[in-house]
């Protein structure tokens, strides 16, 4: 499935879900930043918008639009750029993988208090580990440290299931990490949910890696995703190279 067919498949499947019922806003396409690293970010907003997405996943990182030892200096900005642009900025892309980091705390603090709901956090290998459950547990806690920092700011973690040799790549060894906070796969769309409880970390779902890990049941994905998007409630990532992004739109107050 290409990216055109899979945002068709997410539009069609929220589209059936709001017949007969009030109408709900129609969810966001996104562009994951680094497909134009080579447009610095004070040129970006501009550039974004005119290709027609409705916001931006800003890259946090080594070699992405804002370095992170430098997001006290050049975040709030990058994001302003954004806003100005008539972009939303619903979640940045990190390479964190340690709340010991001394990056994480600026950049999660900048984002959460500029109202960016989510971060996604860079990815833990499995490598040679000897013990595969006490990796998933080291990771787990990993996780969960930059969540807690990213809490106090009310910014929520995106754990994102890449393919190949990378935990969470699979079913089983993702929800062993979110179970503690979330017990669910799918995240909601907002770090609040509609009964007003904080949700602290999910999964940023790409069909395309959970197929290459599992089988081609993509378009299940997708469905689900479309049908509880129209209710605003689930977020899901559609890739052809990283390509976009579909978000639900944040909920009016």
């Amino acid at each position: 499935m290409d990216r055109r067919s899979a945002l068709k498949t997410l539009a069609a499947a929220a589209a059936s879900q709001v017949v007969g019922k009030a109408a709900s806003p129609s969810p966001q396409i996104i562009l994951y930043s680094q497909n134009l690293i080579q447009v610095e970010y004070p040129e970006l907003g501009d550039v974004v918008k005119q290709l027609g997405f409705d916001g931006v996943d800003l890259t946090v990182m080594p070699g992405g639009h804002v370095e992170p030892r430098l997001a006290n200096v050049d975040l709030v900005r990058a994001f302003e750029v954004m806003q100005g642009s008539g972009l939303s900025y619903p979640i940045i892309t990190t390479a964190l993988t340690s709340p010991m980091d001394r990056t994480a705390g600026p950049v999660l603090a900048l984002s959460g208090m500029s109202r960016v709901a989510f971060f996604r956090p860079g990815y833990w290998a499995y490598g040679n580990a000897p013990n595969i459950m006490a990796r998933v547990a080291e990771v787990q806690r990993d996780f969960a440290g930059l969540v807690n920092i990213g809490r106090q700011y009310g910014i929520a973690g995106a754990f994102h299931n890449l393919a190949g040799d990378h935990v969470g790549a699979s079913i089983w060894d993702l929800q062993k990490i979110l179970e503690p906070s979330v017990g669910r796969i799918l995240f909601r769309s907002m770090p609040g949910d509609r009964r007003g409880r904080r949700q602290r970390m999910g999964n940023l779902v790409e069909a395309r890696a959970a197929a290459a890990e599992g089988g081609d049941y993509s378009g299940l994905l997708l469905g689900k995703a479309g049908r509880q998007m129209a209710d605003g409630e689930v977020s899901a990532r559609t890739r052809d190279g990283g390509l976009a992004e579909v978000f639900p739109r944040p909920r009016a107050g």
